[in-house]
Protein backbone atom coordinates (compact mmCIF):
# COMPACT_ATOMS: atom_id res chain seq x y z
CA UNK A 1 0.00 0.00 0.00
CA UNK A 2 1.66 3.31 -0.86
CA UNK A 3 1.44 6.23 1.51
CA UNK A 4 -1.00 8.29 0.07
CA UNK A 5 -3.41 5.09 0.83
CA UNK A 6 -2.01 4.78 4.07
CA UNK A 7 -2.08 8.62 5.25
CA UNK A 8 -6.67 8.52 3.68
CA UNK A 9 -6.66 5.53 5.63
CA UNK A 10 -5.44 6.86 8.63
CA UNK A 11 -7.52 9.71 8.20
CA UNK A 12 -10.72 8.03 7.75
CA UNK A 13 -10.29 5.84 10.74
CA UNK A 14 -9.96 9.52 12.87
CA UNK A 15 -12.39 11.05 11.67
CA UNK A 16 -15.09 7.83 12.56
CA UNK A 17 -13.21 7.67 16.29
CA UNK A 18 -14.15 11.89 16.21
CA UNK A 19 -17.70 11.45 14.54
CA UNK A 20 -18.72 8.13 16.96
CA UNK A 21 -17.16 9.70 20.39
CA UNK A 22 -16.68 6.58 23.02
CA UNK A 23 -19.63 7.09 25.89
CA UNK A 24 -17.85 6.75 29.07
CA UNK A 25 -20.86 6.06 31.76
CA UNK A 26 -19.70 6.85 34.72
CA UNK A 27 -22.10 7.63 37.93
CA UNK A 28 -21.46 9.17 41.54
CA UNK A 29 -20.64 6.23 44.48
CA UNK A 30 -22.67 7.05 47.38
CA UNK A 31 -21.04 7.88 50.55
CA UNK A 32 -22.34 4.63 52.64
CA UNK A 33 -20.83 6.23 56.07
CA UNK A 34 -23.82 9.33 56.10
CA UNK A 35 -27.59 8.84 56.94
CA UNK A 36 -30.35 9.63 54.47
CA UNK A 37 -33.89 9.93 54.69
CA UNK A 38 -37.16 8.62 52.94
CA UNK A 39 -39.89 10.89 51.70
CA UNK A 40 -43.34 9.34 50.93
CA UNK A 41 -45.96 11.98 49.91
CA UNK A 42 -49.81 10.41 50.03
CA UNK A 43 -52.03 11.17 47.57
CA UNK A 44 -55.06 10.23 46.25
CA UNK A 45 -57.04 11.31 43.23
CA UNK A 46 -54.87 14.39 43.09
CA UNK A 47 -55.64 15.90 46.46
CA UNK A 48 -53.25 14.98 49.69
CA UNK A 49 -54.06 12.61 52.31
CA UNK A 50 -53.35 13.73 55.72
CA UNK A 51 -53.86 11.05 58.94
CA UNK A 52 -52.64 7.74 59.35
CA UNK A 53 -48.73 6.56 59.99
CA UNK A 54 -46.37 4.44 58.04
CA UNK A 55 -44.29 1.90 59.61
CA UNK A 56 -40.64 1.30 58.46
CA UNK A 57 -38.61 -1.61 59.18
CA UNK A 58 -34.69 -2.02 57.92
CA UNK A 59 -34.63 -5.17 56.31
CA UNK A 60 -31.38 -5.18 54.75
CA UNK A 61 -27.80 -4.11 54.68
CA UNK A 62 -26.44 -2.55 51.45
CA UNK A 63 -23.07 -2.83 50.60
CA UNK A 64 -20.98 -1.62 47.32
CA UNK A 65 -18.33 -3.25 45.29
CA UNK A 66 -16.58 -1.08 42.35
CA UNK A 67 -19.89 0.45 41.59
CA UNK A 68 -22.14 -2.86 41.82
CA UNK A 69 -24.54 -2.63 45.29
CA UNK A 70 -25.66 -5.94 46.73
CA UNK A 71 -28.48 -6.11 49.96
CA UNK A 72 -28.38 -8.77 52.67
CA UNK A 73 -31.01 -9.61 54.95
CA UNK A 74 -30.77 -7.28 58.50
CA UNK A 75 -31.95 -7.38 61.79
CA UNK A 76 -35.14 -8.99 62.74
CA UNK A 77 -35.07 -10.11 59.13
CA UNK A 78 -32.00 -12.30 59.11
CA UNK A 79 -33.84 -15.49 59.93
CA UNK A 80 -36.84 -14.58 57.18
CA UNK A 81 -34.82 -16.61 54.47
CA UNK A 82 -36.10 -13.98 51.43
CA UNK A 83 -33.19 -13.15 48.92
CA UNK A 84 -32.82 -10.11 48.26
CA UNK A 85 -31.20 -10.17 45.19
CA UNK A 86 -33.88 -9.13 43.01
CA UNK A 87 -35.54 -6.17 45.59
CA UNK A 88 -37.87 -5.14 42.39
CA UNK A 89 -39.46 -8.20 42.82
CA UNK A 90 -43.20 -7.84 43.11
CA UNK A 91 -44.27 -10.13 45.83
CA UNK A 92 -40.90 -9.25 48.06
CA UNK A 93 -42.18 -6.90 50.10
CA UNK A 94 -45.47 -8.67 50.92
CA UNK A 95 -43.23 -11.24 51.97
CA UNK A 96 -41.36 -9.01 54.54
CA UNK A 97 -44.26 -7.21 55.67
CA UNK A 98 -46.00 -10.94 56.62
CA UNK A 99 -43.07 -12.03 58.10
CA UNK A 100 -42.52 -8.84 60.70
CA UNK A 101 -46.56 -9.26 61.22
CA UNK A 102 -45.87 -13.09 62.38
CA UNK A 103 -43.43 -12.03 64.33
CA UNK A 104 -44.54 -9.01 65.90
CA UNK A 105 -41.28 -6.94 64.91
CA UNK A 106 -41.72 -3.73 65.71
CA UNK A 107 -40.97 -1.03 63.37
CA UNK A 108 -40.50 3.06 63.42
CA UNK A 109 -44.09 4.65 63.34
CA UNK A 110 -43.74 7.64 61.60
CA UNK A 111 -46.68 9.43 61.35
CA UNK A 112 -48.15 11.29 58.07
CA UNK A 113 -48.74 14.95 58.18
CA UNK A 114 -51.50 17.31 57.42
CA UNK A 115 -49.76 18.49 54.11
CA UNK A 116 -50.04 14.33 53.58
CA UNK A 117 -46.09 13.60 53.94
CA UNK A 118 -43.83 11.51 56.22
CA UNK A 119 -40.34 11.79 56.24
CA UNK A 120 -37.87 10.26 58.08
CA UNK A 121 -34.49 11.35 58.29
CA UNK A 122 -31.05 10.14 60.04
CA UNK A 123 -31.43 6.48 58.57
CA UNK A 124 -28.68 4.26 57.95
CA UNK A 125 -28.06 3.14 54.40
CA UNK A 126 -29.71 -0.04 53.93
CA UNK A 127 -33.05 -1.47 52.46
CA UNK A 128 -35.99 -0.34 54.36
CA UNK A 129 -39.65 -1.65 54.52
CA UNK A 130 -42.86 0.88 54.17
CA UNK A 131 -46.06 -0.72 55.71
CA UNK A 132 -49.08 1.13 56.57
CA UNK A 133 -51.36 -0.28 59.31
CA UNK A 134 -52.85 3.07 60.80
CA UNK A 135 -54.31 4.52 57.68
CA UNK A 136 -56.18 7.84 57.16
CA UNK A 137 -59.92 7.95 58.08
CA UNK A 138 -61.49 6.22 55.07
CA UNK A 139 -58.86 4.70 53.22
CA UNK A 140 -57.39 1.44 53.11
CA UNK A 141 -53.45 1.23 53.95
CA UNK A 142 -51.70 1.57 50.99
CA UNK A 143 -49.70 -2.02 49.81
CA UNK A 144 -45.96 -2.26 51.42
CA UNK A 145 -43.18 -1.28 49.42
CA UNK A 146 -39.41 -1.37 49.61
CA UNK A 147 -37.07 1.87 49.22
CA UNK A 148 -32.97 1.56 49.91
CA UNK A 149 -31.14 4.48 51.39
CA UNK A 150 -29.59 5.82 48.98
CA UNK A 151 -32.00 5.38 46.45
CA UNK A 152 -31.02 1.94 43.83
CA UNK A 153 -32.57 1.71 40.85
CA UNK A 154 -31.32 -1.79 40.35
CA UNK A 155 -29.01 -0.68 37.04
Amino acid sequence: MNIYKRTLALLLSLLLCLAFPAAAMAHEVPDLSQTGSISVAMVYDGETVSGGSLMLYRVGNVSEDDGNYSFSLAGDFTDSGVSLADISHAALAGELAEYASARHIEGAAEPISEDGRMTADGLTPGLYLVTQENAADGFEPISPFLVSVPMYDGG
